[in-house]
């Protein structure tokens, strides 16, 4: 679900800024964890208790992720910008990794 907000969370970010963006995605990513924690009870209810804070968070981290990511690399002289670009994308794939050892039922 992430992905497939994150193009227009994108265009968001370069209409009212980086720094609102991450703001507002901070936001929604917050209530989508207070949603769980409010929300989530005992018996398995997806639509009413799982969902609505899946989608919460999900915007969230997808306003997050690629606006700081972005406002990141341009801070990075043009100099620097490969090997700011190249750590950016080892450091995803080992926190991908540490994700699946971490929690292997989900692969």
């Amino acid at each position: 679900m992430t992905a497939a907000v994150a193009s227009t969370a994108t265009r968001l970010a370069v209409r009212v800024g980086s720094r609102a963006a991450a703001v507002l995605g901070g936001a929604l990513y917050a209530a989508g964890c207070a949603w769980y924690v409010t929300r989530m009870g005992a018996k398995p209810q997806y639509l009413s208790s799982y969902l609505p804070g899946t989608v919460f968070a999900s915007v969230g981290i997808a306003l997050i992720l690629p606006t700081l990511t972005s406002a990141a690399v341009m801070a990075v002289p043009a100099r620097r910008l490969a090997a700011v670009a190249s750590s950016i994308a080892a450091l995803a794939t080992l926190a991908l990794r540490a994700e699946a050892r971490a929690s292997p039922a989900r692969l």
